[in-house]
C-alpha cells in the first residue's frame, strides 16, 4: 500500500477559519487527508483581501482567478491549473469542482499524475447548473443548439448568478458567456478519457451523469462529511405554534413558489396555528415571494430571515420543528438535509432523486405538490409520538455522514488509483 500521500487539492474557493456551507465539504476532506500524515497542498481560486480568514493549519497556494469581463469564470480557471507548475510536483491532483475536467485531464495525460474530480454540481454537464430544459424539464442529452436556446431562455441576470464554479468562482457580465459556458462543457467532454476517477455523492448523480456519457465505471460514490456544528438533541417541540422552515435561494428551481400555497393549504384545511421562516436569498423569485405572501394576508405567519451566516444556522435549524425542501431540482447532494438531520429537525422534501437516499427515516419524501407537502406536515404535527421517532432516527442516520466515517473512503480512493 502506498504510504505518505501527495496530494494537489484544488479548492472551490479557499479553506477557511469559518467554513461556510458551500465550501466546508472540501475543507474537512483536505482537514482530514492533511490529520491523517498526507501531505496535501491547497490550491485556492479565490485570494481574500483578509488574509485571517485563511485556515492557518493548511498549506495554501492561490491561482488568483479572476472572472471579471472579457474573461470567463470556467476558462480562466482552467488557464490559472495549467499555468500553475506547483501542481505538476504531486502525485495526485483532486479538484473539486467538475469545470476542472479540460485542465487537469490535459496534466493527467501528458504525466505520470493521479488525477479526481468531484462532480459536487452539474455545471460541467449543463451550464446553467440545473440540468433542467426550459427550466421545466429533467435534461438527459447535450447539444449546441439544444443548450443555446435554454441559457438564452434563463433570465440573464439570474443566469450570472447561478453560472459561478458552486459558488467559489463569480461569473462574467456578458451573455457572451452563456455559450462559452456552452464551450467549456464540450471541453470537460473531450477530456474524460483522461481522468482516472470521479467523486460522486451519490447514486442519483451517477445516473445523471451516465445520461451525458460519463464513464462510470471510474465514479466512486462517498458521501458528503456533515458539519458537526449542526448536531444537537432531539427537537420534542415546543408549544405554540408549530415552526417550518427552508433554507435556500430563492429560486424556482428550488421550488420556493410552493411555500405559499403550502402555507395557505395548512392554515385553510389542516392546522392554522403554523408559522414559516424562510432563510436565504437571490434567485428569480426574490421580492416576488415575498409579495405573494403580502397579497395572501399570510405576512404576519411568515419571516424572511435573509442570508444567515453558516455558523449562526445551527441554532435556527433547532429552533423549528420541520424543515421543508419543494426543490425541483435533481440536486447533487442536498446539504442542508443533512443540516436538517444533525439538528434533529423532520424534513419533507420533493422527490429530488437523492433526498430518499440521504433522509431515510429521519424524513418524508413527497410528490412535490403542495396539497402533499401540506398533509404530511399535518400528519407530522398531529401524531407526536411519529414526529419524535423520525427527529431520532434523522440524528442517528447523519451520524453516517461523520467525516471520521465519510473520510477513510477518500484516502482509500486516492491510495486505489495510485495502485491502478
Amino acid at each position: 500500500m502506498p504510504g505518505t500521500l501527495d496530494v494537489g487539492f484544488i479548492h472551490l474557493k479557499y479553506p477557511r477559519n469559518e467554513d461556510i456551507s458551500e465550501t466546508s465539504a472540501a475543507t474537512e476532506y483536505i482537514r482530514y487527508i492533511h490529520n491523517q500524515g498526507h501531505d496535501v497542498v491547497v490550491y485556492c481560486p479565490d485570494n481574500p483581501d483578509d488574509s485571517s480568514k485563511i485556515a492557518d493549519d493548511l498549506e495554501t497556494q492561490f491561482l488568483n482567478v479572476d472572472p471579471s469581463f472579457p474573461r470567463h469564470q470556467g476558462e480562466e480557471f482552467n488557464r490559472k491549473i495549467l499555468a500553475n507548475d506547483n501542481l505538476r510536483t504531486h502525485e495526485i491532483i483532486h479538484c473539486y469542482t467538475g469545470m476542472g475536467i479540460p485542465s487537469v485531464g490535459k496534466i493527467s495525460r501528458k504525466t505520470e499524475i493521479k488525477s479526481i474530480i468531484t462532480l459536487n454540481a452539474y455545471n460541467s454537464i449543463c451550464p446553467k447548473n440545473n440540468v433542467l430544459y426550459f427550466e421545466k424539464y429533467p435534461c438527459s442529452s447535450r447539444g449546441f443548439a439544444k443548450c443555446s436556446a435554454c441559457t438564452a431562455h434563463l433570465n440573464l441576470s439570474e443566469f450570472i448568478s447561478r453560472a459561478s464554479i458552486s459558488g467559489g468562482i463569480s461569473a462574467g457580465n456578458s451573455q457572451t458567456n452563456m455559450f462559452r459556458d456552452i464551450r467549456i462543457a464540450n471541453k470537460c467532454e473531450q477530456n474524460l478519457d483522461h481522468i482516472d476517477a470521479f467523486h460522486v455523492y451519490g447514486d442519483h448523480a451517477k445516473t445523471i451523469y451516465d445520461d451525458f456519457g460519463y464513464p462510470t465505471k471510474k465514479f466512486y460514490k462517498i458521501p458528503i462529511p456533515k458539519n458537526n456544528i449542526f448536531d444537537s438533541d432531539i427537537n420534542t417541540r415546543s408549544s405554540g405554534a408549530f415552526k417550518a422552515l427552508y433554507v435556500g435561494r430563492l429560486s424556482s428551481d428550488k421550488g420556493v413558489d410552493k411555500l405559499p400555497d403550502i402555507i395557505t393549504i395548512l392554515r385553510e384545511h389542516y392546522e392554522r396555528n403554523i408559522e414559516l421562516t424562510v432563510v436565504g436569498e437571490g434567485g428569480d423569485l426574490d421580492g416576488v415571494i415575498q409579495d405573494e405572501f403580502d397579497n395572501r394576508s399570510l405576512d404576519d405567519y411568515v419571516n424572511f430571515e435573509g442570508h444567515i451566516k453558516n455558523h449562526n444556522l445551527p441554532d435556527v435549524y433547532a429552533s423549528h420543528d420541520i424543515f421543508v425542501y419543494p426543490g425541483r431540482v435533481r440536486e447533487a447532494f442536498g446539504r442542508v438535509f443533512l443540516e436538517a438531520l444533525a439538528s434533529s429537525t423532520p424534513v419533507v422534501s420533493s422527490d429530488i432523486g437523492i433526498a430518499e437516499e440521504i433522509l431515510g427515516p429521519g424524513g418524508v419524501v413527497v410528490n412535490g405538490q403542495p396539497k402533499e407537502f401540506a398533509r404530511e406536515i399535518s400528519r407530522l404535527i398531529n401524531n407526536k409520538k411519529r414526529y419524535i421517532q423520525m427527529a431520532k432516527r434523522g440524528n442517528e442516520k447523519a451520524d453516517n455522514y461523520d467525516i471520521n466515517r465519510v473520510g477513510p473512503a477518500i484516502e482509500e480512493l486516492y491510495e486505489t488509483i495510485l495502485l491502478n
